[in-house]
C-alpha cells in the first residue's frame, strides 16, 4: 500500500475503525478490512466485558501474514474493560495485571504493535498530595507477559479518559506524567477529551488542543487518537465543522 494521500499532500495519519473477530480473524476480520478499504485495525482478542484469559487464536500466522498484504498498519488490540491497573483493591489490580499480561502476549501472536489499556480509577485513595497520580500508576504487565510466554508487542498505550476527578490521566498533565513513569505511550480518545472540555469542534480547536498535547506530553506524543463509535442519537458527536 502506497502512503495515504489527502489533498495531492501525503498524509502523516493512517485511517482505521475497530473490527469484530467473531467468524475468524481471517474469514471475517481481514475481510472486512480489506473490503473497507481500512489502512489500520483494532480488535479484541477476548470478551472484553469478562475476566476470561485471552487464549491462542489458531488462525493469529494466517493473520499476520494476511494484514502485511494488505498494508494493515498497525494492528492495535484494545485491552479489557475491566482491567484497572489503578485500583485501591490489591486484589483487582493483581487480576487486572495478569489478564494484561496474558493478553499482551495473545496480541503479539496475532501482529499487534500496541495494545491500548484505559489508564483506570483510583478511587479516592491514588492521588498524592503534590496532584501527581498516586499508586496503581506502573501498568506491571510486560515483564509478565515476557514470564508467561512470549515476547508482547511494542508497547502499551494508555488512553486518556479525562473528566471523573477519580480517573488517572484525567489531564494532559497526569498522562504525561504516567505514560513517563511507566514508559508508555498515549491513545487520546477524541471523544472522551471533547466530553472532558477539548474544544474539537473547529479545525482551530482542534489545532489548539494538539499544540496542548505537544507541550505535556512532548514532540512525537500522543502516539495515536482515536474516536469512540456512538451509537446513541446524539451521543459522542463533537459537531465538527470543515
Amino acid at each position: 500500500m502506497s502512503e495515504p494521500e489527502h489533498n495531492g499532500a501525503a498524509r502523516t495519519t493512517r485511517v482505521g475503525r475497530h473490527l469484530p473477530t467473531s467468524g475468524g480473524l481471517v474469514k471475517n476480520t481481514l475481510r472486512l478490512a480489506r473490503e473497507q478499504g481500512l489502512e489500520a485495525v483494532q480488535i479484541f482478542v477476548s470478551n472484553p466485558q469478562g475476566w476470561a484469559v485471552p487464549q491462542p487464536r489458531p488462525d493469529a500466522e494466517e493473520f499476520v501474514e494476511g494484514a502485511r498484504e494488505a498494508g494493515l498498519s498497525p494492528v492495535v488490540v484494545h485491552a479489557k474493560y475491566l482491567i484497572n491497573l489503578a485500583s485501591p483493591d490489591p486484589d483487582h489490580r493483581r487480576r487486572s495485571a495478569e489478564v494484561l499480561a496474558a493478553e499482551l502476549v495473545v496480541a503479539g501472536a496475532v501482529g499487534a504493535r500496541y495494545v491500548v489499556v484505559h489508564s483506570g480509577s483510583h478511587g479516592a485513595t491514588g492521588r498524592r498530595r503534590d496532584g501527581a497520580p498516586g499508586r496503581g500508576a506502573r501498568p506491571g504487565a510486560g515483564d509478565r507477559g515476557r514470564r508467561v510466554g512470549g515476547a508482547p508487542p511494542g508497547g502499551a498505550r494508555r488512553r486518556e479518559l479525562g473528566g471523573a476527578g477519580t480517573q488517572l490521566c484525567a489531564t494532559f498533565e497526569d498522562l504525561a506524567r504516567v505514560t513517563a513513569e511507566a514508559g508508555v505511550k498515549a491513545c487520546v480518545d477524541t471523544a472522551h477529551a471533547f466530553v472532558a472540555g477539548h474544544d474539537l469542534s473547529t479545525p482551530e480547536g482542534a489545532r489548539r488542543v494538539a499544540g496542548e498535547l505537544r507541550e505535556a506530553l512532548g514532540a512525537g506524543s500522543p502516539s495515536c487518537t482515536s474516536t469512540t463509535r456512538r451509537t446513541s442519537s446524539g451521543a459522542g458527536g463533537t459537531g465538527t465543522r470543515g
